[in-house]
């Protein structure tokens, strides 16, 4: 069971929620949640900051709670333990993410995290029609620097430079 008492033994599946149905109009920060980086709803205080109420409020009205987002994490807040961001980044229009994954902020659980996304990319090849019934994930496959053209079917794999080591459509 998770802090709020809900029962999450019943599956992975359970444990994320599908925004599509009734995603609200703006984001945890206010921003928009269409891709069309309308700026933010949430009004400036006076020094930039905003009080735990009005961050709590923002969050209510914006629906985290159906995310299972804690209005607390029940720890201290110690500054030399923040992350710290320049600004905030609205991802809605981003078409491609890559992870920085060499440990230096947090430590990974490289299989289950990878497993995860390719949980993902079966399901959703399967919603469009392919046969992805009998594929298992195998860890020893996975590889940095691996870019998925999801409108074209292509698999790019970079240096850190940017420039296509290896190139595949498909199977071939």
């Amino acid at each position: 069971k998770n802090p709020e008492g809900v029962d999450r033994a019943g599956g992975a599946e359970e444990y994320f929620w599908n925004a599509q149905s009734d995603m609200p109009e703006m984001d945890y920060f206010g921003e928009s949640t269409r891709g069309d980086l309308v700026p933010s709803v949430i009004p400036d205080s006076s020094d930039g900051m905003l009080s735990p109420e009005e961050v709590t409020s923002y969050g209510e009205e914006l629906g985290l709670d159906r995310w299972g987002t804690p209005t607390t994490w029940g720890l201290p807040a110690e500054p030399q333990r923040a992350v710290f961001c320049s600004r905030t980044l609205n991802l809605r229009s981003i078409s491609c993410v890559g992870y920085d994954m060499d440990y230096t902020l947090i430590h990974y659980k490289v299989v289950a995290w990878e497993g995860r996304a390719y949980h993902y990319a079966k399901k959703n090849l399967k919603r469009v029609g392919f046969p992805v019934d009998k594929l298992e994930f195998n860890p020893e496959l996975v590889c940095r620097g691996t870019i998925i053209d999801k409108k074209l079917g292509n698999l790019i794999k970079v240096d850190r430079f940017g420039y296509v080591k290896r190139a595949m459509h498909g199977t071939r």
